[in-house]
């Protein structure tokens, strides 16, 4: 089936969302209007910003004693309005609004996956903004003098922690702690953005996607190809990059972590090397793909159909008792397997009681059943011609019977 452009009220549920928004606009007029309103509150914070600067240096120096309520006056309208919740509310429309104006199902998709993000993003700034404002009312004059146990928070100032030290100190680490935040933010819409649709979750492997994307998650819902691996590196990667930030934020070298990470899968793959060969095992299944998931398998004594093919085990519904199976990569690759589902014919077996009321010439009764038999699966559409079919007379006790192959 083609995939058909998502409703708004669905987009939400598209993207993971469980935030309680406002109703998304309905039409592309509506949206529009929608990012006109949010591009003019946008302006109008970053007035108000610009201005706050202005006004504080006036008012402190011209009014030194409402230093302190200027600054209490300019944080709390970013705190407030993340209390509020109408960030979420704006963010959640404006990426509503490009959503709705965007007719391919990829993009949206992408778009739709930064809509937590994004609104945490822009709280997350604006409660940096508006403490690093509430900090900043310490007084000019503030002297605060330390016992010996805290020394080590004035910075070698003979136990004595002034305004600017609290100011400076707060602004790097609420700098430090916003950043790491931001990545980790980004980092999130990433792992949102490379994962499939749900409007691709139930489409057959041979879907026709309408480009390289909607191939690479068709790859990824069933499981098959080099689009799986790609999937794992690029999730690492994701990882990586949101540990980097923290790292940095609590000042550990990359490096080092590295170098002990090394040494220490080295300890786990010696302990572990059958764990390490099945997840090789599950790679070269990847990769070389010789069933995927739907397809029916016969391998060791184990037949059935694949439900799902993991980094180190693959699951397998019984054919006969109905129990699913768990057999390790390195038991499928060790041995042959069959694939039931591959070719586009299939070799099918079935028996049937016949049953003569006059047991008079026999053989050539029996000759003419099996003939009209062959004549009539000959003729059938389905029937593969190059292979014709094997018919067989046959007894079981006192009963007679069919065999057709």
């Amino acid at each position: 089936q083609p995939l058909a452009p998502a409703a708004p009220t669905a987009m939400m549920a598209m993207s993971g969302g469980a935030i309680p928004m406002a109703e998304p606009p309905e039409n592309p007029l509506q949206a529009i209007g929608t990012l006109v309103i949010y591009g003019v509150f946008s302006y109008l914070v970053h007035c108000w910003f610009h201005k706050g600067v202005v006004l504080i240096n006036a008012m402190v120096i011209l009014h030194p004693h409402l230093e302190i309520l200027t600054y209490v006056a300019l944080s709390m309208p970013p705190l407030l309005a993340v209390q509020s919740g109408i960030l979420n509310r704006l963010t959640y429309a404006a990426v509503q609004s490009i959503a709705l104006l965007v007719p391919a199902m990829s993009l949206r998709h992408v778009i739709m996956s930064m809509t937590e993000p994004l609104g945490q993003a822009v709280q997350a700034v604006m409660i940096f903004l508006g403490l690093n404002l509430l900090v900043n009312a310490t007084p000019e004059g503030f002297v605060l003098s330390l016992p010996e146990v805290l020394d080590f928070l004035s910075q070698g100032k003979d136990h004595i922690v002034t305004a600017d030290m609290i100011q400076n100190s707060f602004m790097a680490f609420s700098s430090g702690l916003t950043h790491a935040a931001l990545m980790t933010l980004f980092g999130w819409f990433l792992w949102k953005a490379k994962a499939p649709p749900k409007e691709m979750q139930h489409l057959a492997h041979d879907h026709k996607a309408d480009n390289a994307l909607q191939r690479y998650w068709l790859s990824l819902v069933h499981g098959r190809g080099l689009p799986v691996i790609f999937d794992l590196v690029l999730s690492i990667g994701v990882v990586w990059f949101v540990m980097r930030a923290w790292f940095a934020f609590i000042g550990v070298s990359p490096e080092t972590v590295l170098t002990f990470g090394g040494m220490g899968s080295i300890a786990i793959g010696l302990a572990s090397q059958s764990v390490v060969g099945n997840v090789v095992a599950g790679l070269l299944l990847l990769v070389t793909q010789p069933f995927a998931v739907g397809d029916e398998i016969t391998t060791g004594s184990n037949k059935g159909r694949v439900l799902k093919i993991g980094w180190s085990s693959t699951t397998v519904h019984d054919d006969k008792t109905g129990a699913k199976i768990i057999i390790p990569n390195t038991a499928i690759v060790g041995k042959d397997t069959m694939n039931r589902s591959a070719g586009k014919a299939r070799v099918i077996k079935s028996s049937f009681p016949v049953t003569f009321l006059e047991e008079v010439d026999m053989e050539s009764r029996v000759t003419k059943l099996l003939y009209d038999i062959k004549n009539v699966i000959k003729e059938h559409p389905a029937v593969d011609g190059q292979a014709p079919p094997k018919v067989q007379f046959g007894f079981e006790g006192h009963h007679s019977h069919v065999t057709i192959k």
